[in-house]
């Protein structure tokens, strides 16, 4: 059974780069344009993993995170931005752990 992977990215040319390399991968993803669509995605499927852009148009990967941990689910969630004043990962590990991130990057 193939992992299946939500991934969310604003940036067209990233979105269709990484989709194409995942499902090279051997990975089934299904991709989505900002955070309420990614919401709405996930409420509809079964996911194993989700990839969230941090800086999305409607809702940010922080917001469609603490939305998945409040209804009590348990899924990998990675979190990543191109941006390097981004605001979870500028946080400390400890306060990004209580708002649901699974790790942490040292640098990215």
């Amino acid at each position: 059974m193939k992992i299946k992977i939500l991934y969310a990215e604003d940036d067209e040319f990233t979105r269709k780069f990484e989709i194409r390399r995942l499902k090279e991968c051997g990975f089934n993803v299904s991709s989505v344009e900002d955070g309420q669509e990614a919401w709405d995605e996930y409420q509809k499927g079964r996911y194993d993993l989700l990839l969230l852009d941090g800086d999305m148009p409607k809702m940010q990967g922080e917001e469609v995170m603490r939305l998945v941990r409040e209804a009590g689910d348990d899924i990998a969630i990675v979190i990543y931005s191109g941006l390097p004043d981004y605001s979870l990962l500028n946080e400390g590990v400890d306060e990004c752990i209580d708002k649901g991130t699974d790790s942490v990057p040292k640098s990215v």
